[in-house]
Order: C-alpha cells, then structure tokens, then sequence
C-alpha cells in the first residue's frame, strides 16, 4: 500500500481482504471482473487450484485471453481498434459462446473456406476457460450449462471435423 501519509491506512492486514484495488477501470475492464467489486485478492487476480487439482485460471488469465480475441478479431492491419474492446468484454460476460462467434468473424474477415484444426482447438479452449472463470463458484447447476455448451461445442466441431486440415481433432474436456 503506498500513500503520502505517515499513518499507516490499516493496522494489520486482516483489516482488508483484497490485494489489489483498481482505481476507476475502464468499463470493459469491469465486464471481466469476477464480481462488480474492483477488488481483487490474489487468487481472484492470479488463479485457483479447485478441489480435484484443476487450475481455474483468474482475472490476469480472462483479460489476456480477451485481449487475445480481440487482437484476433478486431486488427486491421497495424490499428487494433481498441475502441472496441468493449464489445468483446461484455459479450464474453454475457455468454461464453461467443467467443466461436468471434471465430466466425475471423473466418468472414479472412474470407476463409474452413478453420483449421489447431485454430478450432484453441477456441475451444479459450471457451471452457471463460466458463471456467465465469462460473467456477455456481457448483450443480453450472455442471448442466456446461454440459449443454460441451454438447453444443462437440457438435460444432464433429460437424467441422471433414473441413479440418486432415481431419483432426480436438479431444473433450
């Protein structure tokens, strides 16, 4: 904690529980916060391990796979068109399948016949780390959203799987 006073601001650090506090985040920033809260402890900032060992990954983790997405989607040439990371933020908050949206884009852009299967691969596994991180707290009802966007996601790629370069493919979570 740095201040210009001479008195400290907490007696111990049991008087705050977070570890990092953003001053004022710009609103796309705020669409890839775990909460509503600013505030972050570290595990929020840096990852968890869950109860079977899995790696949650944290806010760091979902703001460079965001930046990722966006850099992916939005580039035209040498401007990356940072206006409109807003867009990406708040559509990977409200539903975690937008980011084969955001693959379909690019295939559009590009004027692409098919996606290649390394590429299809690392899709998939930016979505099931945004479901990851968006929902690693909502326990038994998340296991049946998730499922439904595993199946959805599985038909997506079996129905890409003739296109793909020499038919690979990606194996499930």
């Amino acid at each position: 904690m740095v201040t210009e006073t001479y008195l400290p601001l907490y007696n111990s650090s049991a008087d705050f529980l977070e570890t990092v506090v953003l001053d004022a985040p710009h609103q796309s920033i705020r669409h890839l916060l775990p909460s509503s809260s600013a505030r972050l402890r570290l595990d929020q900032l840096y990852g968890r391990r869950q109860v079977e060992g899995e790696w949650v990954g944290g806010t760091m983790t979902a703001f460079s796979r965001a930046i990722e997405l966006h850099i992916d989607t939005e580039r035209a040439g040498g401007d990356l068109k940072l206006e409109r990371f807003t867009r990406i933020a708040r559509d990977l908050e409200t539903d975690q399948l937008f980011v084969f949206s955001f693959l379909k884009e690019q295939v559009r852009r590009d004027k692409l016949d098919l996606i290649t299967s390394t590429k299809a691969c690392h899709y998939n596994d930016i979505y099931h780390q945004f479901i990851a991180y968006y929902h690693s707290t909502e326990g038994g009802i998340m296991s049946k959203i998730a499922t439904r966007h595993e199946r959805l996601t599985e038909q997506y790629l079996q129905f890409y799987l003739p296109f793909n370069d020499k038919g690979k493919y990606c194996p499930p979570y």
